[in-house]
């Protein structure tokens, strides 16, 4: 077996960005996005004021999901 000393976990492809911070979860991410991508949805604005108005659910990058991983070794 070869040794996976000094080695480290590396993401090589991804779909959507990372959720925030302390979201609550799968199901209220759902939530959140729900009401983030609908103006009219009665809670548009409470997440945009936790998240900030600049969170964009959609663009992946590589480089900054590895950044996130760096202490986990192979």
């Amino acid at each position: 077996m070869p040794s996976t000393e000094g080695k480290w976990i590396q993401c090589v492809a991804g779909e959507n960005a990372c959720p925030p911070e302390d979201v609550g979860g799968p199901h209220a991410y759902f939530n959140c996005l729900a009401a983030i991508r609908v103006p009219t949805h009665e809670e548009h604005h409470t997440p945009l004021e936790w998240i900030g108005d600049s969170f964009d659910p959609v663009p992946f990058r590589v480089d900054d999901i590895n950044e996130r991983p760096s202490f986990i070794k192979a």
